[in-house]
Parts: C-alpha cells; sequence; structure tokens
C-alpha cells in the first residue's frame, strides 16, 4: 500500500534539519495538520510532510481497501514513507497516528517522536465495539461500504467524535465538510 503524502518546501531562514512526518488518526487525512503548523515549522527550515494513510482522504490506494486493512499495515505505510527520507524523520501522530507511530517505534528509530492523544490498540477496538453496539446497522455498512463518514452524518456527530464541547462552531463545521 502506498500512502499519499503532501508536503510543503522549507521558506525560511532555517539551518534545516530533521524532516517532520505527521500521520493523522482515524477518519481524516494530510488536511487535520492545520496550514499555520506546516508553516511555522517551514519558516524554521524544516520540511513538513503530512501522510494520508492508505484509505483516507482520497489516498491513491481508495476507500475499497479500509476495510481490508489492519493496524500493521498502517502501520508498515508510516515505516515506508519514513524510510524515504534516507534519515528517519521527526515523527508526529495524532490519536491513530500516534498508536502507529508507537507500534513501529523500535524499527524507526526517530529523532523524536510527538504523540498527540495516542490511543491503544485495545481501547481503539473497545471504542469501535461501542460505537458498533450503539447503530449496529448503520456501522456494518459503512464497514462494508468502505465509508465511515456514514457513521458521521451531522456536526453533532462530527464533534461527539472528535472535539470538546468548548470547540468552535466553525472548526467542526470544517472538519465535517472534509469528511463528507
Amino acid at each position: 500500500m502506498k500512502p499519499d503524502v503532501d508536503f510543503e518546501e522549507p521558506h525560511g531562514n532555517g539551518a534545516g534539519g530533521f524532516p517532520i512526518l505527521f500521520v493523522h488518526g482515524l477518519l481524516h487525512g494530510s488536511w487535520c495538520w492545520p496550514a499555520p503548523w506546516r508553516e511555522f515549522f517551514n519558516r524554521q527550515g524544516l520540511t513538513a510532510h503530512c501522510l494520508s494513510l492508505p484509505g483516507h482522504d482520497g489516498a491513491a490506494t481508495g476507500r475499497r481497501t479500509l476495510r481490508w486493512t489492519s493496524l500493521a499495515d498502517y502501520a508498515d505505510a508510516v515505516v515506508q514513507e519514513a524510510l524515504r527520507f534516507g534519515r528517519c524523520p521527526i515523527l508526529v501522530g495524532h490519536s491513530l497516528g500516534a498508536m502507529l507511530i508507537q507500534m513501529r517505534l523500535h524499527e524507526l528509530n526517530p529523532p523524536a517522536a510527538v504523540l498527540l492523544a495516542p490511543t491503544h490498540p485495545a481501547a481503539f477496538r473497545w471504542a469501535t465495539w461501542r460505537r458498533c453496539l450503539r447503530q449496529p446497522g448503520l456501522f456494518l455498512r459503512a464497514h462494508s461500504q468502505g465509508k465511515p463518514s456514514l457513521v458521521i452524518r451531522s456536526l453533532q456527530s462530527c464533534r461527539d467524535w472528535f472535539f470538546s464541547t468548548k470547540t468552535p462552531e466553525e472548526v467542526v463545521a470544517g472538519c465535517f465538510a472534509r469528511l463528507n
């Protein structure tokens, strides 16, 4: 499986250094890393790369592969992308992305790893099972069609899955629009 990667070349006066690879969480894509984050690192002379995992955000493998892709497959995609740099990049992952980085830290030995709200495989499975029990028909349809966005059908469900009650409405709406 080949993941898709968006990147921006550095344009600052920084001395350069290790590239940075951002890995998104469940149902997201490279778009979830806001431009100000990437631009900040680029101004420091660092190249920011944002990975879209296979089956997410229109990545080349498409949504059809999503239901057949294991956590190990996703973790291998992170390793595959990290190895393309010649030297391991700094790894930054959120939620599922952080878990994938944790799964392969021993193989990659990055200069640094930043894990934002990492999940654990057992917690990931439990949350998935709990959601399945709440809406089994919807969950199974979304899984069988390879369209997890079927589960996120409203701004409120988007907020429930990904945001706190204090998150501004326009942030939730932006995410919801990208998911659907």
